[in-house]
């Protein structure tokens, strides 16, 4: 037997690791091309396997905010996507293999989720089917939306049903928020070597940058997201309270900074979301209630004086960011207000073209099915000036309106559904914070307070179904993993009982005429 296991040893190491051997070298030695890249890729995931067998989990949650791509598949898609069906695979198969694993499950918040699919996959048979153009659809495509919708899902059920045990809460948590800041890699492109650009097959260069026809009025899209990922990173490592109140002055000044990048992407959403998301951790960190209050409204008043006093010199990015403040308070370059307010017209003007259909797709949404020469007719007109220039937009769906891309593509169905999952996951989110155990009360308290904050954006400002629906159950999924399912109570410490007196025997007196 001793002599066996040596034999067999050396076999596997001849069969298996000889040719891959062999292949390698014949990789190296030819030029790199497509083919080539996809051999090293293919040896690299297998050696990497027991890697992804043990921290499949971890991976999933530093990819589930990241823009990195799995560009040999089909397609190109994110790595969130890929590694949710093989991080939640490997969990069942666990549970399968070992009957002892205990995977969770809160069935108020599967339920809502379980009908949202039912929903996408009727839609998705009754308008057209998937179309995915990379499986070779030619006349119908736009299908990859309903696969991010389901695989955000997928996601869901693969963040939740594997347990976190507490002493790792705080690495999950900030592992979740830190895949967000691969998103400043898109812009960096015309900074970049040209030797270290093969990187960009890994992360796409589209999202680094928006009106890029407009030189003076480039945004940083990829600066931006990145920016309010650094700053949940930092409330999450050490929240509001200790990012003002514990003297450390370069976190305040990290918190300062990463909101100024937010700006460089001109959006009047990012700037509205950081003080939404600040104001709710005050409230619910209790900081209403300490003398901070009165240090933050005089430096908050001061900077709003400051701002509005030198606005004028400011970036022509972040003079954007403030145009929603009346022209009477804050002197803007005109070019500036001017290009805001066209964008807020379009978007109006396409609402009210919109409005009218709404009753055609209310017991059966349009879906997301695109007949591609429709599309490109609707383009090629927009180019010649004969279409509206959001014509495009609305054969795409791309509303730029979170209500109106739920109603308009799955009719009242998706609305219940969505409706449905905000009040349940409002509710376990809340209960999740109000008892929860001191080593998690930082990273409940983000948690709850980016919902609501990503929730308020998305129904009144801005929103977009098939985008933002990773971002909703993505932070139900690592509340639940976080605090295994929903909390109800907060177990009340047992004080230990007192042990009854002694009694002491006493014999009784001597009668005296004894």
């Amino acid at each position: 037997m001793t002599l066996v296991s040596p034999i067999l040893r050396s076999l596997l190491v001849y069969v298996l690791c000889l040719p891959l051997a062999i292949v390698m070298g014949y990789a190296l030695a030819t030029p790199l091309n497509l083919g080539n890249l996809g051999v090293f890729l293919v040896v690299a995931t297998i050696l990497a396997l027991p890697l992804v067998l043990r921290w499949h989990h971890q991976l999933l949650l530093l990819s589930w905010n990241s823009t990195a791509l799995v560009f040999l598949l089909p397609g190109r898609p994110s790595m969130w996507l890929v590694l949710a069906v093989v991080s939640l695979t490997l969990s069942l198969t666990l549970r399968a293999v070992n009957r002892s694993t205990r995977l969770l499950n809160v069935p108020a918040l599967t339920w809502p989720l379980c009908f949202l699919v039912l929903v996408i996959l009727i839609t998705a048979k009754v308008t057209g089917g998937f179309g995915l153009r990379s499986f070779g659809s030619e006349d119908v495509i736009g299908g990859k939306r309903y696969v991010i919708l389901l695989a955000s899902i997928l996601g869901y059920f693969a963040i939740a049903m594997a347990g976190i045990p507490a002493e790792r809460s705080r690495l999950a948590a900030s592992l979740y928020f830190a895949g967000g800041l691969t998103a400043v890699v898109g812009s960096l492109i015309f900074f970049i070597d040209p030797a270290l650009q093969y990187i960009y097959l890994f992360f796409p260069t589209d999202t680094g940058f928006s009106d890029l026809e407009k030189p003076m009025m480039t945004r940083f899209y990829g600066v931006s997201v990145a920016a309010q990922f650094a700053v949940m990173l930092l409330l999450v490592r050490y929240g509001l309270r200790g990012l003002l109140l514990e003297g450390k002055w370069w976190r305040t000044g990290l918190l300062v900074a990463a909101i100024v990048m937010g700006l460089f992407g001109g959006y009047r959403t990012v700037l509205i979301s950081f003080a939404l998301l600040l104001l709710l951790q005050f409230i619910l960190e209790g900081l209403l209630r300490t003398k901070l209050i009165v240090g933050v409204g005089f430096f908050t008043v001061t900077g709003v004086v400051v701002v509005a006093s030198i606005a004028p010199y400011m970036p022509p990015q972040v003079q954007r960011c403030l145009t929603f403040l009346p022209a009477e308070f804050v002197d803007l370059d005109p070019m500036v207000r001017l290009d805001s307010e066209a964008s807020t017209q379009w978007r109006l003007d396409m609402w009210k073209e919109v409005l009218p259909e709404i009753p055609k797709h209310l017991l059966v949404g349009r879906g997301f099915a695109i007949d591609r020469g429709e599309l490109e007719l609707s383009g090629g007109k927009m180019r010649a000036g004969m279409a509206k220039s959001y014509a495009t937009a609305v054969i795409t769906g791309d509303f730029h309106s979170g209500p109106l891309s739920i109603l308009l593509p799955f009719g009242i169905w998706g609305v219940i559904g969505f409706i449905w999952l905000c009040w349940v996951g409002v509710r376990a989110l809340y209960r999740n914070f109000i008892f929860s155990p001191p080593e998690l009360k930082l990273i409940n308290t983000l948690l709850f307070s980016s919902f609501l904050t990503q929730l308020a954006v998305f129904i009144f400002i801005f929103g977009s179904f098939q985008t933002q629906l990773p971002a909703f159950t993505g932070l139900l999924g690592l509340s639940v993993a976080l605090n295994a399912g929903v909390r109800s109570s907060v177990p009340l410490p047992v004080e230990p009982e007192e042990p009854p007196p002694l009694q002491v025997f006493r014999l009784p007196k001597p009668l005296s005429g004894a």
